[in-house]
């Protein structure tokens, strides 16, 4: 899967915005992205966003790194570890992934 179809679901699956034209729209109606700029497959700052919302949701990622790779495992405040092995090229890109398994879909 392309980062740009990952970032598209990070949108509408993780960060629950409306796909209503160009820019994104929140539950209340607000714009809060553009589809042109929210990159957080390949942008720290938007991924840290996915790191923001799923904290607010209990549920924290932790990234380690390696030689050759970022790796991360998922602990639900109060249940434990709930997801490990997800692991990608960067940073960035291993949060989505880990985002996205959480919410139940494999990229």
């Amino acid at each position: 899967m392309k980062n740009r179809e990952i970032d598209y679901l990070i949108a509408t699956k993780v960060m629950g915005w409306e796909d209503n034209g160009t820019p994104f729209y929140g539950v209340d109606g607000e714009r809060v992205a553009s589809k042109e700029y929210f990159n957080p497959s390949d942008n720290i700052q938007d991924a840290w966003k996915v790191v923001e919302k799923l904290r607010k949701q209990m549920i924290m990622i932790d990234v380690t790194t390696s030689e050759s790779c970022y790796y991360a495992t998922v602990r639900h405040q109060g249940k434990g570890i709930i997801s490990r092995g997800v692991k990608s090229e960067t940073a960035p890109l291993t949060i989505c992934k880990t985002a996205l398994k959480v919410h139940g879909i494999s990229v």
